[in-house]
């Protein structure tokens, strides 16, 4: 699935995380209800993560 994050960057759910995780020495709260995921930048291979709410799904 290709998401777009923030309207900036699009790219690809990689993980999906329900159990709060440390993710580059911070720690990420996530739930089954309110999980996050880690997104891979289609142009740069960056990985970030992310809520649910900051991303959106393109066509």
């Amino acid at each position: 699935m290709e998401l777009r994050e923030a309207g900036e960057v699009s790219g690809v759910i990689v993980k999906k995380h329900t159990k709060d995780t440390e993710y580059k020495g911070h720690m990420r709260r996530c739930t089954p209800d309110d999980p996050q995921y880690e997104i891979t930048s289609d142009k740069t291979d960056h990985v970030a993560m992310h809520k649910g709410s900051a991303l959106h799904r393109i066509d």
